[in-house]
């Protein structure tokens, strides 16, 4: 993990100026049944990542696709995202997040689940320096970016191939003042509601 002062006083600007993606709006709470994604890294912006995509899936087709430029003069990560549960619990959601280096897929984070329906859990997807190039990245028409774990199951956590599939019951509640964090002013911000992105296919 490399680390420095000034890459942790960035760290929280970047996670604290973007809390209302997921809290919407002062202390009002998010609506229950609900996967907040918290997005994190421990490599320097922009040198290490200097772009992120979060591409999400329902039942195996894409519903959310979107690459963030990043850095102190870009687009900050987007610390938490939300996920709203369907009307069919059995309803399997994957998350892949990746990091980029000036256009290079670098890292890849994965996780399936559910989504609860009756609370809001809590879905960390890191983007981690042990995971660096740990990606086998296939140019077609699309970019094609997949893990270098020979299981189809498993990606890397931590530097190591460990399985992606994770039971939604053992994901901890999502605890609001963690996703405020210490934003002088949480109202700041876009709402960003996937209701739509899940059911009708589409990004708001």
């Amino acid at each position: 993990m490399r680390t420095s002062s000034a890459w942790s006083r960035l760290v929280r600007a970047a996670l604290f100026s973007l809390v209302p993606l997921a809290a919407c709006s002062g202390d009002k709470e998010p609506r229950k049944g609900q996967i907040m994604l918290a997005v994190q890294t421990d490599m320097s912006i922009p040198d290490d990542v200097s772009h992120v995509r979060i591409i999400v899936q329902k039942n195996g087709a894409i519903k959310f696709d979107t690459t963030y430029e990043v850095g102190p003069d870009k687009e900050q990560i987007p610390a938490r995202l939300g996920l709203i549960a369907s009307d069919d619990p059995e309803d399997t959601v994957e998350v892949r997040v990746l990091g980029y280096q000036r256009g290079t897929a670098r890292t890849l984070s994965r996780a399936i689940t559910t989504i609860p329906q009756d609370r809001i859990a809590t879905l960390h997807v890191p983007i981690q320096w042990l995971c660096w190039n740990q990606v086998v990245t296939t140019q077609g028409v699309e970019e094609s970016v997949d893990s270098s774990c020979e299981n189809p199951n498993e990606a890397c956590v931590a530097g190591e191939c460990q399985d992606v599939r994770i039971d939604s019951d053992t994901l901890p509640d999502f605890d609001f003042t963690d996703i405020r964090g210490g934003a002088e002013d949480p109202a700041l911000g876009v709402c960003l509601d996937t209701v739509p992105c899940l059911d009708l296919g589409r990004v708001p």
